[in-house]
């Protein structure tokens, strides 16, 4: 082996190990963000929801580009366009966009709920409304996402699934099992009574404020990617502690 064959292989090894030196490293690091601005409410809600298989922070390092793939009513391209709006308020208007080039973001909306089924079947073994399909880089940022939604779905009702979705594509890959009187996309809704889930069916959907906060504390720059879910819950106990302390 020549010696330029030797200083390439080298450099390979030393760039793959240096990956895998700071995927490691990120996947041991504490927050360290101000959590005086969350309750605890919503700290308990960003646990639950923010870590997916295998329990980490899977996010974006780049800007996110949605592109509507195939066709759709012009319901649905206003609703995915006020979604992006929704987003760009929490995490800012650079790091989230519509568009057709670059595109990392593809919301596919099938008329037929065959199409969908068939879709679901290649993805998912559950019974579901919506969902995505993520694919991640080589250092676990999120690098693409497919996001599909029922032909069943209608009205509000949809317009929910869809933006829960969004959640998911952003990197609030789970769910909380606990149930809210107010809405939480990514946990169960509890009423008091018919007459109020009327009414809330009659209220336009957006983005319900836990799951705002939920997506602002993802992209806080002191949440790192690869966090594990029992890091974050160990800094959880630490901040309960010395509140207690200071009060």
């Amino acid at each position: 082996m020549n010696l330029r064959k030797k200083f390439v292989l080298l450099f390979i090894s030393g760039c793959l190990l240096t990956m895998l030196f700071l995927y490691w490293k990120s996947n041991d690091v504490t927050p360290t963000t101000n959590l005086h601005q969350y309750s605890e409410e919503q700290l308990l809600y960003f646990s639950d929801v923010a870590f997916g298989y295998p329990d980490k922070i899977k996010k974006w390092n780049k800007k996110v580009v949605v592109k509507i793939v195939g066709p759709c009513t012009e319901d649905d391209k206003i609703e995915v366009l006020n979604i992006i709006q929704e987003i760009s308020a929490i995490i800012g208007k650079d790091k989230i966009n519509f568009g057709l080039k670059d595109a990392n973001v593809f919301v596919y909306f099938p008329n037929l709920q065959q199409d969908f089924e068939r879709e679901k079947r290649g993805e998912l073994n559950i019974d579901v409304n919506g969902f995505t399909f993520s694919t991640f880089s080589f250092s676990g940022y999120l690098k693409e996402v497919k996001l599909y939604i029922s032909p069943a779905l209608k009205g509000k009702w949809r317009n929910r699934i869809l933006r829960h979705e969004f959640c998911h594509a952003l990197g609030l890959s789970g769910h909380s099992k606990k149930a809210y009187k107010e809405e939480h996309l990514l946990g169960v809704r509890l009423y008091d009574s018919l007459e109020a889930a009327e009414k809330d069916e009659l209220t336009a959907a957006t983005i319900p404020e836990p799951d705002k906060m939920a997506i602002k504390l993802l992209y806080d720059n002191s949440i790192p990617n690869g966090l594990k879910r029992s890091k974050f819950v160990e800094y959880l106990e630490k901040h309960k502690q010395k509140e207690r302390k200071l009060n």
